[in-house]
């Protein structure tokens, strides 16, 4: 599987801009939410293309991919969640007992002076082995995948993906030349409880550093949009960060990423679908679709 080689880029330092009575912060800028270091969460764009058939199995981490057939058909991918702003995305996360299927967050935002201040947020955590095969816990809707067909839409909305829950961590650095970012890791994978054997815990820490990214390669469990019913043609697949903006960041118009990608189906030898990537960007999804796209959840 191919890594994204040279991915780092400069980070200019902006001003602060009024728009409508408000003000659009910029990262490099150390002004929000009076002295606030907040994070800014971001999607690298997706990469790493396969179409395979439904998994019949493989570990708790990842899914087998069988031949693709003319009646079952899944588009694989890489996705990156990354913190690129000022300051460490951290929740906590509670539950009075194991009795809770759910537990409750707190977003802990560190501030200029090194204080910490405590956000309570709608977003929960859940056990994720019937979700998706992994027994730790994952933080709901904390990212989506849509596919989209070009250039008229889906007469049933968008195609989404099956993966509800994320567990994310400092797994890739993806941003050194960033400031503020941190040379070495602070949360990692055991974060989200010893697998298979955290079920009962009242008690979690997540995060990313500034820097840091987590990645969901093509393989790993969840990570598929059934495409059986989709014909040759362009379509975008668009990749959301904290879609229901649970969270407090430095922006919240700089969360999406997307690829336009072809899907072509070959007969001879044996059937297979091929994709080809035809252009990849971190702008919002709604640049690269001529019609609106509806609010998340409705397609």
């Amino acid at each position: 599987m191919s890594r994204r080689p040279g991915r780092a880029r400069s980070l200019l330092v902006m001003l602060v801009v009024a728009v409508s009575g408000s003000s659009v912060l910029f990262p490099g800028l150390t002004m929000a939410g009076g002295g606030d270091r907040l994070p800014d969460l971001r999607m690298l764009a997706p990469d790493s293309f396969e179409v395979c058939a439904a998994p019949t199995g493989g570990t708790f981490q990842t899914e087998n991919r069988p031949q693709e057939t003319d009646g079952d058909r899944w588009l694989r991918f890489d996705s990156v969640l990354m913190n690129v702003g000022e300051g460490t995305f951290r929740v906590i996360a509670r539950r009075a007992s194991p009795a809770e299927d759910h537990m409750r967050t707190t977003q802990w935002i560190r501030r200029a002076d090194g204080s910490w201040r405590k956000e309570p947020t709608d977003a929960t955590l859940a056990w994720a082995e019937e979700e998706d095969g992994h027994p730790h816990w994952h933080t709901q809707g904390m990212e989506r995948y849509r596919l989209f067909r070009l250039p008229t839409r889906f007469e049933g909305g968008a195609k989404v993906g099956v993966k509800r829950g994320y567990c994310f961590f400092d797994g890739v650095f993806v941003r050194p030349d960033i400031r503020f970012a941190r040379s070495s890791p602070v949360y990692s994978f055991f974060d989200c409880g010893q697998p298979g054997q955290s079920l009962d815990a009242l008690y979690l820490r997540v995060g990313l550093s500034v820097g840091w990214g987590d990645e969901y390669p093509w393989n790993y469990a969840g990570q598929r949009i059934d495409v059986t019913d989709v014909a040759e043609g362009e379509y975008l697949l668009c990749l959301t960060a904290d879609p229901t903006n649970d969270f407090e960041e430095l922006r919240d118009d700089n969360n999406e990423s997307w690829a336009r990608i072809s899907l072509t189906t070959v007969t001879s030898p044996a059937f297979r679908v091929d994709v080809e990537v035809l252009a990849q960007g971190r702008s919002a999804c709604q640049t690269q679709v001529t019609y609106p796209i509806k609010a998340l959840g409705t397609g």
